[in-house]
């Protein structure tokens, strides 16, 4: 693979303000596309009966709110926690809160006032994307984020960052906008390892795949997407869970 060269972060900035009016236009189109989606019909049922169980908080945008599916077991939060039950055979819970828009800053004010959670999965950054958050505000969401649910639901609360999809696959894009959201995902989702690292969190990245795994009838296929996304963060949820995971740093002050 040919690296792109290395430029000042001036530059970089600078092409990325210049594409600011690109990718809002496919944010407007993201949000009027969500905005007459299919989503999950009906009463969710959030729990998996089983010993020990274990309560999960999924914080996040499409795949928390279970866009592109018909009901809420085909979305992210339910298929995860299946699948952590059936590898530990203990019970799990969860909450699911989000909306398609959400962005990492404005994620805290929707936490809930509930009791306690053990593990909490944070599932942003497309809206981030779209809008040209800067990296560096964008590390400072997610820290304020893991703080004030450490400092909402104990300090003891696990975390687990997720990666952001390549969402460039999600639709047909040209080339020029798909290589701007190509390079703003790789630096977001790199400072969202660099604040797990420093938080005692998990990053997991997104799972590879190929584009033709994820065409149904050459339409992209959602189910899909919340299927291998589930898979690949329950092995996360899994470590999060075991008693003999290290104690986490203390809040942010």
């Amino acid at each position: 693979m040919t690296r792109a060269p290395h430029l000042p972060a001036w530059i970089l900035q600078a092409l990325y303000l210049a594409a600011r009016p690109l990718l809002f236009i496919h944010f407007v189109i993201y949000s009027h596309t969500v905005s007459k989606g299919i989503f999950p019909d009906g009463d969710p049922a959030p729990a998996r009966p089983g010993p020990d169980p274990v309560r999960f908080l999924f914080v996040g945008d499409i795949a928390v709110s279970g866009f592109g599916v018909l009901h809420d077991g085909m979305a992210v939060p339910a298929q995860a926690a299946a699948y952590f039950a059936s590898e530990t055979t203990r019970g799990a819970s969860w909450h699911a809160v989000g909306t398609p828009s959400l962005r990492a800053v404005r994620a805290q004010r929707l936490l809930p006032q509930l009791d306690a959670f053990d593990v909490a999965v944070v599932m942003l950054g497309i809206p981030d994307v779209l809008l040209i958050t800067r990296s560096t505000d964008w590390g400072d969401d997610l820290e304020r984020l893991v703080a004030a649910i450490r400092s909402r639901y104990g300090a003891d609360t696990r975390v687990v960052l997720a990666g952001i999809p390549p969402m460039q696959d999600f639709r047909p894009i040209a080339p020029a906008g798909r290589a701007v959201i190509v390079a703003q995902i790789a630096r977001l989702n790199r400072e969202s390892e660099r604040v797990a690292s420093a938080l005692g969190a998990e990053f997991v990245p997104f799972p590879s795949w190929r584009v033709s795994e994820m065409l149904h009838e050459q339409v992209f296929s959602f189910r899909t997407m919340h299927r291998m996304w589930a898979q690949a963060l329950a092995p996360a949820m899994v470590r999060a869970a075991s008693p003999a995971r290290p104690a986490a740093p203390a809040p942010l002050v």
